[in-house]
């Protein structure tokens, strides 16, 4: 999950062949760049409401809306 400006957190969806683990527990991959908890990243897309495509339970327990990432972040 990540957190808005706001100070709320959503659910952010990537295309699926930009994104990975980092290969720990803190972090994701996105791009070929390692992210680690509490960096600040920017992207853009929008909120999906409902959204059918495969999510991981442990994503899904979550109860939080999805974002949809732009495929050209």
């Amino acid at each position: 999950m990540v957190r808005d400006e706001a100070g709320t957190h959503v659910l952010p969806v990537w295309p699926a062949d930009q994104v990975s683990a980092s290969g720990s527990d803190s972090g994701l991959v996105l791009l070929g760049e390692t992210y680690a908890l509490g960096d600040r990243i920017e992207v853009g897309g929008g909120f999906a409401g409902r959204w059918d495509e495969p999510i991981p339970d442990s994503c899904r327990a979550l109860d939080l809306e999805p974002f949809i990432v732009s495929a050209d972040q």
